[in-house]
């Protein structure tokens, strides 16, 4: 949704931090595999772009593209799920 931004708090519930300043809306959110980092997506080019960045809302990095929406990491970071529209339904 436009105007989303991926926000960080403590899990007492202080300290919130705005991690992103992108143009695009992010969505997505998820913690990396090591904790180490944010992973979140924006939509692109009839597609998604996925990031990470650290916690503190530096070092943001570009993860890659991929052809659908909510890309989501496995587990281990070695792979990434997504939907797409082929049909006029969503699927995974």
């Amino acid at each position: 949704m436009p105007g989303s931004l991926a926000i960080v708090i403590s899990a007492k519930g202080k300290g919130e931090r705005q991690l992103t300043h992108t143009p695009e809306a992010e969505g997505g959110l998820q913690w990396s595999a090591d904790g180490k980092d944010v992973v979140f997506s924006t939509l692109a080019d009839g597609g998604s772009k996925l990031f990470a960045i650290d916690p503190k809302g530096r070092h943001q990095r570009e993860l890659g593209q991929v052809p659908g929406r909510t890309p989501m990491l496995a587990p281990d970071g070695k792979r990434t799920a997504f939907q797409r529209n082929r049909t006029g339904q969503m699927q995974v």
